[in-house]
């Protein structure tokens, strides 16, 4: 199966490497069809929070009743991730909007 032709949710949690990880996984995110990934963003470096917010579009989980994800504008993630109204341990990244597979 090309991988044009798969949808993929991906979760990871290496404990402060993960932005590695993404990297080295560049290509075949952009190959997949549809991606989410579910990345722990607790123990990264500002430098890679950084590379993130460029890289990829960002959600961030509002707990309450109802939960819903909530979209990172550019520039916001920073100043997003150190309000305590959303939930900073993990977010969910996407495919930034008009970008195409390769």
């Amino acid at each position: 199966m090309p991988l044009l032709a798969i949808s993929a949710l991906i979760k990871i949690d290496v404990e402060g490497e993960e932005a590695n990880v993404l990297r080295g996984a560049r290509e075949e995110l952009a190959a997949l069809g549809k991606f989410a990934v579910l990345v722990e963003v607790l123990h990264l470096r500002a430098e890679d929070l950084v590379w993130i917010e460029q890289e990829f579009d960002i959600e961030l989980l509002r707990p309450g009743n109802p939960s819903k994800l909530v979209s990172v504008p550019r520039g916001r993630f920073a100043q997003m991730l150190s309000d305590e109204t959303f939930y900073r341990q993990d977010v969910v990244l996407l495919r930034r909007a008009g970008e195409t597979q390769r």
